[in-house]
């Protein structure tokens, strides 16, 4: 950065320049060190401080990592709403990341975070601007992860002009516990999200945000969070689009009818035997959060394996709910906001990445019980028909071995992820809102979540589209000019802005996207194809569908 630049800087924004690695007894030239910037900026809580970053991909940016958006639900407010912030006196800083949700590492046994984690990041280009606003919604099964740079650095999508926010929110016990009494009424961890977007519309236009376009995106979790906020009538008017990858929150994994039996277990594992709601609620508040998160993950470890969660959303009966009927019932009124949808060609390699023989060999020993672990089927007539059908359609008359993974892959992505993102896309198409939907095939070059596991296995798995999106600062490096993987970039980084910005992600074509992608339309399930090429084309997978559809009604009849 010029010092021509650092003297507007100073002058518009009364930012203080802080040598960062030279000696406070030399004097140097700023314009010959790396340097950062401080910027104070006046929100409805009070001052903050936030830094200028460097761009990975050329020029700088305002950061603002590990602002606080409600206060701590620490103690007494362990399991309750979000309670909204307190002012504070004087500067707070807004220079590291934010703290994270109490989570537990089964495979590497590493516990992290706390109760105290509602804080939120921003980065934009300029603080005088109204540009659209895009929030990320982290995904981790409900109960992982973080908006941490590391994993979500905004770099690629900044370069388009847009104002990022990325929000942490509470997960696994702390997060969707509901012990059906208003001490603990489940959903915490939307009704953070729902917090935040809140905290957005006060707050984001002394970022250079537009608090009138919204656009909430998110992936797995991340995306069912997002559908679940389309759905909450109590989030309605908080965002204005939006955008869900690989994940609704009417899929299996994603939503459950009560999950109350969690708390007492979870009591009983630490030696307490509780009888009401009301004794484990206050009980539970009595033990360190990551002793919580350690002991749920040690009696569920291998749910996150199977993608069978169980501290998820569900149906709360609170004084004001956010999901105040069954997600099935809520998920056919559909989503009346402008909506981006779609998953990718090989979602179920991530139920496949730690697979055994024996673990295939169970599978294909009892089929009826290794789906409906998902289906969650009562009838034992129904169950058998179902298993069936979808059998043979996948694997014919044969056994299932290890020689059929592409199989198993296929047949438990559709289970898991794609069939119910199917079920929204339709309904979508009797909506007047415009909904745009994708099938990402591409493959990258960059590491993967297969390669961390030394999976074998072909295809574009789950999250494989995250580093066509964000930095990751963990595992991989600037994607290198003319690549295949920065070409998917720029064109990923293009629609999705342009969504943001326009409610169409191809209002213009050109040499980088030359086709035209085209909403659902009631007669026509228009999608297109993200490969090394852009293609366009109608029914993505229609096959499979005609199988599953007719199933998945049955059920709900």
């Amino acid at each position: 950065m010029s010092k021509n630049l650092y003297s507007r800087l100073l002058q518009k924004y009364k930012i203080n320049i802080k040598r960062l690695l030279c000696p406070p007894k030399f004097d140097v030239n700023i314009t010959q060190y790396s340097i950062m910037a401080e910027i104070v900026v006046d929100i409805k809580q009070g001052k903050l401080k936030g830094i200028v970053r460097d761009n990975i991909d050329g020029g700088k940016y305002f950061s603002f990592r590990g602002i606080p958006f409600a206060e701590p639900p620490v103690g007494s407010l362990r399991f309750k709403e979000p309670q909204e912030l307190k002012p504070w006196s004087g500067i707070k800083d807004a220079l590291e990341e934010s703290k994270k949700s109490a989570q537990y590492e089964i495979m590497s046994k590493v516990g992290e975070g706390g109760d105290d984690c509602l804080y939120l990041n921003v980065a934009t280009n300029s603080l005088t601007d109204k540009k659209p606003v895009m929030v990320w919604i982290h995904g981790g099964g409900f109960k992982k992860s973080s908006n941490t740079y590391q994993k979500y650095s905004p770099d690629y999508l900044l370069k388009k002009d847009i104002v990022f926010v990325g929000i942490n929110y509470r997960l696994g016990v702390l997060g969707f516990l509901n012990m059906e009494h208003e001490e603990c009424a489940g959903n915490q961890g939307l009704k953070d999200q729902m917090a935040a977007l809140i905290w957005i519309q006060e707050n984001i236009e002394v970022f250079g945000g537009n608090p009138e376009n919204v656009t909430i995106f998110g992936e797995s979790a991340g995306g069912a969070s997002v559908h679940a906020l389309c759905l909450s009538p109590r989030a309605k008017g908080l965002f204005h689009k939006a955008i869900a990858q690989s994940g609704v929150v009417s899929n299996p994994w994603a939503h459950t009818y009560s999950n109350k039996e969690c708390g007492y277990s979870l009591a009983k594992a630490f030696g307490k035997k509780c009888y009401t709601p009301l004794e484990t609620i206050e009980y539970l508040r009595t033990i360190p959060s990551l002793d919580l998160v350690t002991m749920y993950e040690n009696l569920n470890n291998m749910e996150m394996i199977k993608l069978t969660l169980e501290l998820v959303p569900t149906q709360d009966k609170s004084v004001n709910p956010v999901l105040p009927q069954p997600i099935q019932e809520m998920n056919h009124k559909g989503v009346d906001v402008p909506l981006l949808i779609g998953y990718n060609s090989h979602e179920g390699i991530l139920r496949f990445l730690d697979n055994t023989e024996e673990s295939i060999m169970e599978i294909d020993n009892d089929f009826e019980s290794a789906i409906n672990d998902y289906l969650k089927i009562n009838d034992a007539l129904k169950l058998s028909h179902i298993a069936k059908t979808v059998r043979e359609y996948y694997f014919g008359k044969e056994k299932i071995t290890e020689a059929k993974i592409n199989e198993l892959v296929q047949c438990f992505g559709d289970l898991i992820f794609v069939n119910n993102i199917l079920e929204v896309v339709d309904i979508q198409m009797q909506k007047s809102s415009p909904t745009y939907l994708y099938k990402f095939s591409y493959r990258p070059d960059y590491p993967t979540i297969q390669d961390l596991f030394k999976s074998k296995i072909e295809g574009t798995c789950h999250a494989d589209e995250m580093g066509c999106l964000f930095f990751s600062e963990l595992r991989r490096g600037k994607l290198p000019k003319d690549s295949r993987d920065r070409t998917t970039m720029e064109r990923m980084t293009t629609m999705w802005t342009n969504f943001a910005k326009t409610g169409d992600p191809t209002p213009t074509t050109n040499d980088l996207i030359p086709v035209k992608w085209r909403s659902l339309q009631p007669n026509k399930k228009n999608y297109l194809e993200i490969n090394d090429d852009l293609t366009c084309g109608q029914n993505p997978d229609s096959e499979m569908w005609n199988i599953w559809r007719p199933l998945l009604e049955s059920l709900q009849q």
